[in-house]
């Protein structure tokens, strides 16, 4: 990237990337969570489309955005259910009335599922697993870089980091364990028959 005309673009790009994903750790409810989530989207999606001259990092980064927005719809749903179930959206107060929702139950089972599955798209879609994955392999059209430091190493685990803060209400999520441990080991397998051929 030395070389490059527009190295000061990608600097900033890169710092406002990296700026989300320091506020999606660092967030302590789940308002600041979806928007560094939001960020880390928006952001990647300029990362791939680096090069906007070439058609081809420009429909990347249109996929990358489109197939992630399953994922950023399934959070948003998330947040609506259990904010109007528990009027609670920061984190410790939700872990700590998560032990009383176990003893007194308010969400059906229908509602559980229904939790599970968007927490489960949620993660997928973030983290390139199978049916969601194709934007990861196209979003090698951004710079090295972007590919090798962020995508690879950083992005994808951002829905594993939801899964995890969300892990102490996981009653609430029933389902999620099952769905994550099928699709991850599905695309393992899939990946392992792919790179042997």
């Amino acid at each position: 990237m030395k070389n490059d005309p527009h190295i000061i673009r990608f600097l900033a790009y890169i710092s406002l990337f990296l700026f989300f994903m320091v506020l999606l750790v660092a967030s302590e409810n789940l308002i600041m969570f979806f928007l560094a989530w939001e960020g880390v989207g928006v952001t990647s999606f300029l990362l791939i489309s680096f090069w906007y001259t070439k058609q081809a990092a420009n429909k990347a980064a249109i996929k990358a955005m489109v197939i992630n927005k399953i994922g950023d719809v399934a959070l948003l749903v998330i947040i609506v259910i259990l904010f109007l179930k528990t009027r609670v959206l920061d984190f410790h107060s939700l872990y700590s009335l998560s032990g009383s929702l176990i003893k007194t139950p308010v969400f059906d089972t229908s509602e559980t599922l229904l939790l599970s599955v968007m927490l489960t798209l949620a993660v997928i879609t973030k983290s390139a697993q199978l049916f969601f994955h194709s934007w990861l392999i196209d979003a090698i059209e951004g710079p090295t870089p972007v590919s090798a430091l962020l995508h690879s190493a950083t992005m994808v685990t951002a829905g594993i980091y939801l899964y995890l803060r969300l892990y102490p209400c996981i009653h609430l999520f029933l389902y999620t364990p099952v769905f994550l441990l099928i699709i991850g080991a599905s695309t393992a397998l899939i990946s392992a028959i792919t790179a042997c051929f």
